[in-house]
């Protein structure tokens, strides 16, 4: 049986038990969605922080409206997590 340490999702927070002693880089998220997140994140912010970035240009008021809808869409199911009952 293998040893496993519990750690905390970058991206989610959640708890997992991640694998000791293997080789290779040690896992940091707790699935691959939670990964593919922050890989979007960080691809987003080296994006809008480019000095050729020009918010005239760039559909700024449509990028605002999305990431806002996101932010909603997260604290809905955020609020369904914490309302509903453990099944």
């Amino acid at each position: 049986m293998n040893a496993t340490e519990k750690r905390f999702c970058p991206s989610c927070g959640n708890g997992f038990d991640a694998p000791v002693g293997v080789r290779g880089r040690p896992q940091v998220f707790c699935s691959p969605l939670c990964k593919k997140i922050e890989q979007l994140f960080s691809w987003m912010e080296d994006e809008i922080s480019k000095e050729d970035f020009d918010p005239v240009h760039s559909k700024i008021k449509e990028i605002r409206r999305r990431l806002f809808y996101l932010s909603n869409l997260l604290n809905a199911k955020s609020h369904n997590q914490k309302t509903r009952p453990n099944e």
